[in-house]
């Protein structure tokens, strides 16, 4: 367990400010509920990791629009997260929100 929080630590872990018309309460209320675990990903020495996203919340629930990362393993680390968060805020079914989470080796 020390280990993981060590690697975590390690492993600088920031969602960006470049949020095109997000809500900082969705913002916040995304940041809180996000934890990754990094101990299983090598992060790139010389650039900055990420997962930019694009999503609709359609009940509360989080549908992925679009996603890119500059890994696969991150990608799928973002996805299975987003899958568990239940938005407490309602917001329009037909609004694109854009998240972008980053990722550096300390």
């Amino acid at each position: 367990m020390k280990k993981v929080v060590i690697l975590i630590a390690m492993g600088l872990f920031t969602i960006g400010s470049s949020f095109a018309g997000s809500d900082p309460v969705l913002i916040e209320e995304i940041s809180q509920k996000v934890t990754i675990d990094l101990s299983t990903i090598t992060l790139d020495k010389y650039e900055k990791d990420f997962v930019l996203v694009q999503f609709k919340i359609y009940d509360g629930l989080i549908q992925i629009v679009k996603i890119e990362a500059s890994q696969p393993e991150l990608k799928y680390l973002i996805i299975s997260e987003l899958e568990e968060i239940h938005v407490k805020t309602p917001y329009s079914e037909s609004e694109i929100h854009n998240f972008n989470f980053t990722f550096k080796k300390k």
